[in-house]
């Protein structure tokens, strides 16, 4: 996400999940299909757009970033948003793909 308030309003919403004991509704959802067991969406609000992160638990303190989009009317931007998540999560899984650590800075 670019620099600017939609990626402020990202981190405090990370930042606040990460002193969570338990991730419940609405900020964490299943996302429901064929192919997307497994996977979740972080749900959180920037400049009332509603943002997803779809992603999945690697261990209890780790969730693997696949993409993130915004959702409006039953309708995600990227419109494969789906598609691209199970594709990178196959993808990590089979070696084909890697992923990095998001540093959050939660001390602030």
């Amino acid at each position: 996400m670019p620099q600017g308030a939609r990626r402020a309003d990202m981190d405090t919403f990370l930042k606040a999940m990460v002193k969570k004991r338990e991730w419940e509704f609405p900020d964490i959802d299943t996302l429901k299909g064929k192919g997307m067991q497994g996977l979740t969406e972080l749900r959180w609000k920037a400049e009332g757009a509603p943002h997803r992160i779809f992603g999945y638990r690697l261990t209890e303190n780790e969730y693997v970033c696949l993409i993130g989009c915004t959702h409006n009317a039953k309708k995600y931007t990227p419109p494969d948003a789906m598609k691209t998540a199970r594709t990178r999560r196959h993808d990590i899984q089979t070696g084909a793909a890697i992923y990095r650590e998001y540093k959050l800075l939660t001390s602030l």
